[in-house]
């Protein structure tokens, strides 16, 4: 079964967070987040972290102002993201906020130009965005594509011979 992680580490965004894990799941897919409501100590380990990295065949990052800042002796968003990058892991970046701040979320931003807007202080309960999970889906497939069980990249099997 596919893996998804939503990687939410704040709790301004943990609410959007558990919509869209309940609204892949329903459609079949294996999502997961470490909820920032929970103990504060569970959520900053970086073995859970790692686990749900390693387990991923897509990362979805839901990038508050505040994602990718270092905490002072914390295994924090910025260390998560240094690890999404240094594993390679295929990414769909989902802007909570109009500006994002953090040089390694922004680094993720200018690769993915088109990432959608969900963004915070909106009124009332969290709504998905029309069209958002099959967005997520699509980039699942596309990360699905690209790599093979021993995370190389696959050769394309079209048969052009020259």
């Amino acid at each position: 079964m596919a893996a998804i992680y939503i990687s939410c580490r704040y709790s301004e965004a943990s609410g959007k967070a558990q919509l869209l894990g309940d609204a892949l799941r329903k459609r079949g897919a294996n999502s997961t987040y470490l909820d920032p409501h929970a103990r504060w100590d569970r959520q900053r380990d970086s073995g859970a972290v790692i686990r749900h990295l390693n387990d991923a065949d897509l990362v979805v990052v839901l990038a508050t102002k505040g994602y990718g800042r270092a905490l002072r002796g914390r295994f924090g968003s910025k260390e998560e993201l240094e690890l999404m990058k240094k594993m390679e892991k295929h990414y769909m970046l989902i802007k909570c906020c109009e500006d994002l701040v953090e040089e390694g979320v922004k680094e993720l931003e200018f690769r993915q130009p088109d990432a959608p807007e969900w963004l915070l202080g909106e009124p009332g309960e969290p709504q998905l965005p029309g069209g958002l999970v099959d967005l997520v889906e699509g980039r699942l497939a596309e990360a699905q594509g690209k790599t093979g069980d021993d995370g190389d990249e696959q050769e394309d099997d079209d048969d052009d011979d020259e």
